[in-house]
């Protein structure tokens, strides 16, 4: 299946349909002529160009394969973003949708033969690197539950071996039309530069349309990791510009350590995505 590409009219299912990445991918599959399918927790109103399923598709393994059968190509974009990772319960949640969801999902893929299934983690996973440059075979180090996307990473790697394409793509820090934006700008408002870190640390960011466009262009890349970022920025400099957007002279930073993967200087390369699917950011 190594040379599988996926053509105009297959249909093409996406999990995570009603999230950031899944709103922003949606519109390039239809363009793109694929049958899409979404999937959402909760049920969408139809008659547009998308198929729209809900329903429960973790604990009911039946459903899922009825979801997936038939497809072209598998897209599993959901991510449970709780407004706080101490809890238990926020913590389990984001276990099972990144690491025990995706298994599922990759064992589904295996049974009726679904040729390529696309996902997506972060580039937070990397250490900090400095001032040096990042690329996919850098070392990692994902504490408590960020680990949970290392997982998601390996089901992925188990379902290429076992003859699908698997494409996880690591996506830089997303900033657009979304709550966590607002949330750094509303705090940027009050002062406060919301992303802690060293100022002459990068930051690997990414715009939601962009990482729109990168995962429907994963439908024709070989197998692998991939990062995907817009050119790095230092903090300094998106301290500046953010300052500038909400009318403040200046934001106070806060210390690294607050910020756990968030607070590290991270110089991500996407080098090796953009030679593979002719990417780039617009």
């Amino acid at each position: 299946m190594s040379d599988f590409e996926a053509a105009s009219g297959d249909k093409v299912v996406v999990l995570g349909g009603a999230g950031v990445t899944g709103t922003a991918t949606l519109p390039r599959l239809v363009e793109a002529g694929y049958a899409v399918t979404a999937h959402s927790r909760s049920p969408r109103a139809g008659g547009g160009p998308v198929t729209w399923a809900s329903g429960d598709i973790i604990t009911d393994r039946a459903a899922l394969r009825d979801l997936l059968d038939g497809a072209a190509a598998v897209f599993d974009l959901r991510v449970a973003l709780p407004t706080s990772l101490r809890t238990a319960g926020a913590i389990r949640q984001y276990k099972a949708v990144r690491d025990t969801a995706v298994r599922e999902v990759v064992d589904a893929c295996m049974h009726l033969g679904v040729p390529r299934l696309v996902h997506d983690t972060v580039t937070m996973v990397y250490r900090d690197g400095g001032d040096r440059w990042l690329d996919e075979d850098s070392p990692v180090n994902a504490p408590g539950p960020m680990k949970a996307n290392l997982a998601g990473e390996e089901h992925l790697r188990r379902f290429t071996e076992g003859g699908g394409i698997g494409v996880d793509l690591r996506l830089g820090m997303l900033h657009g039309d979304d709550p966590m934006t607002a949330m750094i700008e509303n705090t940027a408002r009050k002062g406060w530069l919301a992303i802690p870190g060293r100022r002459d640390g990068y930051l690997s960011m990414l715009p939601i349309e962009d990482a729109g466009a990168a995962l429907a262009a994963a439908l024709a890349v070989p197998a692998g990791i991939y990062n995907v970022a817009a050119e790095p920025i230092t903090r300094a400099n998106y301290g500046r510009a953010l300052a500038e957007k909400v009318g403040r002279a200046s934001l106070r930073a806060l210390p690294g350590f607050l910020g756990g993967p968030l607070g590290r200087s991270q110089r991500v390369s996407s080098a090796k995505f953009r030679a593979a699917a002719g990417w780039a950011p617009a």
